[in-house]
């Protein structure tokens, strides 16, 4: 819930006049703020608000990984093993809305750069062709206005396309250059639409600061190694097998790489010449899919891979189907939903269960309206927020934690610095904290608990301590004032 929290604060924070970058810390491109910021304005800004752009996400997802298949499915039919897998491994996050939003528009990519293949093996250059052409660089530019990475990825993987997957006979080198241009072209129309406002609004050096500069920090100092999440397999010390069968069921995703893209690999070696262009695309895009989690190899960012794994997995699989015989096709299929089952049935018992036996409360908190909460947790939330309340000097506070958003919405606190999320500081944002708080610009502080959490600005911390003076011991974190 860290990084929800913090986009709604984001998103309070621009409607109440505050310009992003310029006052605003915000790491990625604006689409997803301008989009939430725009729902708000209708709905309020509140959790569920952010939660139903997720779902639809998500909705978006599954659609445009359905249109993809049906390109390769001679009868039609719905993927609905790939749904299933979609809905166990992918399903909506509780997270910021750039990555799955990111995600939708990179799927959209890889959707209208298979179209275009499929229309140029016929028709060369036709109206149709050129226009999923077009489509192609616009949501390639979408998505790196969403996420500068998961741009960047689908630009090298259209790049890839236009240089190694086109129909040889249809293409010669300098066809395959233009097409790159105008691809390239109508990428850069769109990335000059998202840069505008911030151009309009004279953010262009904080701009560059958080969604560029900033990167550098963030790379050096966040990175998860890819195997790291296969550890908990080699934990032995787990109270049953249960436990232990139920983690490896959930790391099943991380291992769609290993299995998927050299299948796409040996198919793209068996198959006739005049259907490698298709398995191309698909493993340049499965390739882009997996490096936009880097630096952080976990599951909250590998997880938005899963859909262009599922892709190339079934059009694998639709090729296998020809070269089976039907019983241990059958076989195969009834396994995998027997596979599925019990992620299916855990996704849909776990919500039940908790609204008919009491163990979540609907809030009334501000911006958290009926969003479901642990009961237990929800009352020492509201108490932390009485306390802080009670005891602020005035509205005006600087929370440093993992998760200060929740306050910051919660209590109605005017946060006097740009970082609502202060992890992975550079030097030049450090020091201009420490100076605020040095100069006295910055009046109250709040550390909250834990303070040894992951990319801490432990020297932030102790310039707290040593410059300002702790007035109140609370017992979710400590209150400093100048």
């Amino acid at each position: 819930m860290y990084d929800e929290t913090w986009f709604l604060q984001v998103i309070r924070r621009l409607k109440e006049g505050e310009i992003l970058y310029r006052d605003v810390f915000f790491g990625v491109n604006p689409i997803s703020a301008y989009v939430t910021l725009f729902f708000s304005l209708f709905f309020g800004t509140e959790i569920l608000v952010l939660k139903f752009l997720q779902a639809l996400c998500f909705a978006s997802t599954v659609f445009l990984t359905v249109r993809i298949l049906r390109l390769f499915l001679p009868e039609k039919k719905w993927p609905w093993l790939v749904i299933g897998f979609l809905f166990v491994y992918s399903p909506p996050y509780p997270n910021s809305l750039y990555s799955p939003l990111g995600m939708v528009f990179f799927i959209a990519t890889l959707y209208s750069a298979l179209k275009w293949i499929q229309i140029t093996k016929s028709q060369v250059f036709s109206e149709r062709s050129r226009g999923w052409l077009i489509w192609s660089g616009v949501f390639a530019g979408l998505t790196f206005g969403v996420k500068q990475n998961y741009g960047i990825l689908a630009l090298l993987a259209l790049a890839g396309v236009f240089l190694f997957a086109s129909v040889p006979r249809a293409h010669s080198k300098m066809r395959c250059t233009w097409i790159g241009i105008v691809s390239g072209a109508f990428f850069m129309v769109v990335l000059l639409t998202v840069v505008l406002p911030v151009v309009l609004t004279h953010s262009e050096e904080a701009y560059w600061e958080y969604a560029f500069m900033r990167k550098v920090n963030y790379i050096r100092h966040s990175q998860i190694p890819y195997f790291r999440n296969f550890q908990p397999l080699f934990n032995w010390m787990r109270p049953s097998f249960f436990s232990y069968v139920k983690t490896a069921y959930g790391l099943l995703f991380f291992l769609f790489p290993f299995a998927i893209l050299p299948l796409l690999l040996g198919f793209l070696l068996w198959r006739p010449r005049d259907q490698k262009p298709e398995f191309l695309v698909l493993l340049f895009f499965g390739m882009a899919s997996i490096f936009s989690a880097y630096p952080r190899f976990d599951s909250i960012h590998v997880v938005y891979s899963v859909p262009a794994m599922l892709i190339g997995g079934e059009v694998i699989w639709i090729g296998l189907r020809t070269l089976l015989n039907p019983f241990l096709r059958r076989v195969i299929s009834w396994a995998l939903v027997v596979w599925l089952s019990p992620g299916i049935i855990l996704s849909i018992r776990r919500p039940i269960k908790l609204a008919f036996t009491g163990g979540y409360a609907f809030s009334t908190l501000p911006h958290f309206r009926y969003a479901l909460f642990n009961a237990k947790e929800y009352v020492e939330l509201k108490d932390h927020i009485q306390d802080l309340k009670k005891n602020l000097p005035s509205n005006e506070a600087f929370l440093l934690g993992v998760a200060p958003g929740i306050y910051y919405l919660t209590c109605g606190i005017h946060n006097p610095t740009p970082m609502d999320y202060p992890l992975g500081l550079s030097k030049r944002e450090l020091d201009k904290i420490k100076k605020e708080i040095q100069t006295g610009e910055i009046l109250t502080v709040v550390l909250l608990y834990p303070l040894d959490y992951c990319n801490a600005p432990i020297s932030l911390i102790e310039e707290v301590k040593t410059s300002m003076h702790k007035i109140k011991q609370l017992d979710f974190g400590e209150m400093y004032v100048y």
